[in-house]
């Protein structure tokens, strides 16, 4: 006879193999639960579910599309964790979002130089409007600034694949 009970490694509770999403499972289903929800809660596992879904909105668009986890990483030091729109710390329990600064359905680009982390809230009232109309002038020149800088960064990537390529094929 089967064994019909078994000992969750979580929270050590002997539960019914009912409560297991199998047998082979070593924690029960509402440990699973609570630790997935933990896992979601990390900054580094909302950055990879923005990505996943500016990803599918650029393609949705037909845009460019070469951001990685690591140009968000990179976004959120670049700023020190504040929203580049409203100056306030962007902290663990705050929903954060993607915002592109040519919006994707104006023909913007998923990239780095196009991208920024804010607030869902800023993110929101800004929709794809510029950010001149909704955040003033001295913000769209600072945005713009951070723009140019990391398009100038992107162009050297570019060359320097360019220049890679063509000795590669030599």
């Amino acid at each position: 006879m089967k064994k019909q009970t078994k000992v969750c490694s979580h929270c050590q509770t002997e539960k019914p193999i009912n409560q297991f999403y199998d047998s082979s499972r070593y924690m029960c289903i509402e440990c699973e639960r609570v630790t997935a929800r933990e896992r979601m809660r990390q900054t580094k596992n909302r950055l990879r579910t923005a990505l996943r879904d500016s990803k599918k909105t650029a393609a949705k668009y037909g845009c460019y599309d070469d951001l990685t986890i690591q140009d968000l990483t990179d976004i959120y030091e670049f700023f020190d964790g504040y929203c580049p729109y409203c100056d306030k710390p962007i902290t663990a329990d705050q929903k954060f979002s993607i915002d592109h600064i040519r919006p994707l359905s104006k023909s913007g680009a998923n990239t780095r130089s196009n991208t920024v982390l804010c607030h869902l809230s800023c993110n929101l009232r800004k929709k794809d409007k510029a950010v001149a109309e909704i955040f003033g002038a001295a913000k769209a020149a600072e945005i713009a600034e951070y723009s140019a800088f990391l398009r100038a960064d992107d162009e050297v990537v570019a060359k320097c694949r360019e220049y890679l390529n063509k000795e590669a094929a030599i």
